[in-house]
């Protein structure tokens, strides 16, 4: 059975030794853990800073400390194999004198909750900007393989507080901790025990319905309804009252949702409520697909959404947010970077979750045709090229980069639109992503990873 870790908040308890840890500082809190900022020591002098969450239940009950365990050991085993930059690493993995812990990548800087609280409404380039790179690391995710085998990873937590932003503008999901996979052993949630954050739930989620990623596209948009207005969409007085908004989230959607997110950005209005339908089957199917229709969005008003959110979080506008003129972006190409390969734009695009034919990417003048795979109703997103094709439609905005679009597939990635239009908009590359793409640094507080 696990042992409860002592509980360190003050000051003078600090440093505090553990196993191999020092631990500096707290972080933060859930319901099942505490997370330190702590040195992770090693041989001849090797140290490194970490986050360490260490099991510390909030209400103690020896009746539940299989749970407890549980959550701490699955969220470790899903968190290991993970690797993105859009996700919080996994380090290890141990026990100490009875006691589960976790260590993990130290994110220094803020929760996605608490610039939200301080800073929302966002201006639209970095509403954009939290989509894009939500979806980015939610279609790795829920399309993620432990070797051939469908993982079908469902985080079913995603909220703002579990959502942090380094000194970078990088977002990073974190809190596996209930997350549902084919990894899961033993028991996360406790029968008769709603488990999750209820404004951000997917009412099958709280019908205890079948899930499948569709599930975190609700939270998703119920997020980008928050960045957008600066209001809590479902949060009602009580648990009571938010569940049952959840459950009338289609109503609510019918009273001038749309007309009040397109006033903030044309077009956002159908892109959210086709994310917070609720009947799954009406849903935004995957986040590729959702990420698809933000970069339309971004393309369409003239907006750069990368790096857009540094600027929201420095509190200023950011060079990024601003119009997409020719010679912006001539200049950005120009700052891009050398070295890397494009070795055809259908790779590019994979990254996107996109599919270009190949007599396809020229065809339209101003315009690239693309075509979208459906998740269906399976619980994992399949992979791009094996999804049936959906209706063409075309991204306007793209005649000022034809002549950069014409020489890409000989092209090195400075000169590769698809490459730009990766940088700006998505950096979605699962495995291989270059977080050296980010916008420069700030000096912000540490908080838990």
């Amino acid at each position: 059975m696990a042992q409860v870790a002592p509980i360190l908040t003050r000051p003078d308890q600090f440093p505090h030794p553990f196993g191999r840890f020092t631990l500096l500082a707290p972080l933060g809190e859930g319901g099942m853990g505490r997370v330190y900022k702590a040195w992770m020591n090693g041989p001849d002098g090797f140290r490194k800073l970490v986050a360490i969450k260490i099991l510390v239940p909030k209400r103690p009950d020896p009746d539940h400390f299989e749970h407890y365990e549980s959550s701490i050991r699955n969220e470790a085993r899903i968190g290991g194999l993970l690797r993105h930059p859009g996700i919080v690493e996994v380090l290890d993995y141990g026990i100490e004198d009875g006691v589960p812990w976790i260590s993990m990548e130290l994110v220094e800087g803020v929760s996605l909750d608490t610039l939200l609280r301080t800073a929302a409404p966002l201006p639209p380039a970095a509403i954009l900007d939290v989509g894009l790179q939500l979806c980015a690391a939610l279609g790795y995710a829920h399309g993620f393989r432990d070797g051939e085998v469908p993982v079908c990873l469902v985080h079913r937590d995603l909220k703002p507080a579990n959502v942090l932003i380094d000194a970078h503008g990088q977002l990073k999901v974190t809190d596996f901790g209930i997350a549902r996979s084919s990894l899961s052993t033993g028991v996360t949630t406790m029968k008769g025990v709603m488990k999750g954050t209820p404004s951000f739930m997917a009412p099958e989620q709280i019908l205890s319905q079948d899930l499948d990623a569709r599930s975190d596209l609700f939270a998703l948009g119920a997020m980008l309804y928050e960045a957008a207005t600066g209001e809590r969409l479902l949060r009602r007085d009580g648990v009571a009252a938010t569940v049952a908004a959840v459950l009338a989230v289609d109503e609510l959607v019918a009273r001038g949702l749309r007309r009040r997110l397109d006033a903030v950005l044309p077009g956002l209005g159908d892109v959210v409520a086709r994310c917070l339908a609720k009947d799954p089957e009406d849903r935004t199917p995957s986040a590729q697909y959702l990420a698809a229709e933000l970069l339309e969005l971004g393309l369409s008003a003239g907006v750069a959404p990368r790096g857009a959110l540094l600027g929201a979080i420095e509190g200023a506008a950011s060079p990024a947010g601003a119009p997409m003129s020719t010679s912006a972006i001539e200049k950005f190409i120009a700052g891009f970077g050398e070295g890397t390969d494009v070795t055809s734009t259908s790779q590019l695009l994979a990254q996107l979750g996109l599919q270009a034919g190949p007599d396809e990417l020229l065809d339209e003048p101003g315009s690239l045709p693309l075509r979208i795979g459906p998740m269906g109703t399976d619980v994992a997103p399949r992979p791009v090229a094996d999804q049936p094709a959906r209706p063409r439609r075309s991204i306007p905005g793209l005649p000022r980069l034809r002549p950069v679009l014409r020489d890409a597939p000989r092209a090195r990635g400075p000169e590769a639109v698809l490459a730009v239009t990766l940088a700006l908009f998505v950096g979605f590359s699962g495995e291989g992503a270059d977080s050296g793409l980010q916008a420069g640094g700030v000096s912000l507080p540490p908080t838990a990873a």
